[in-house]
């Protein structure tokens, strides 16, 4: 697990940084945001790279939850 900072930049652009270790980077990607109900979205996108990313954001809670296919063929989340 590694922290990853997120910035929104419109309804179809995230902006996120990855810090440290193997997989540093700055990437800005397209995201594909599906409202579920009750402040509850999904955001999902795909980078340069092919790896590909969901969030299910809960606004309520202030949680967000992670599931990410790396490159490699391997996930973490």
């Amino acid at each position: 697990m590694f922290p990853i900072q997120t910035s929104l930049l419109s309804t179809t652009q995230l902006k996120f940084e990855i810090k440290e270790g193997p997989l540093a980077h700055i990437e800005i990607v397209d995201i594909h945001v599906v409202p579920l109900g009750n402040s509850l979205f999904t955001v999902s996108w795909q980078e340069k790279d092919g790896a590909t990313v969901t969030n299910v954001q809960d606004f309520d809670r202030g949680l967000i939850h992670s599931h990410a296919t790396l490159r490699t063929a391997s996930s973490c989340g």
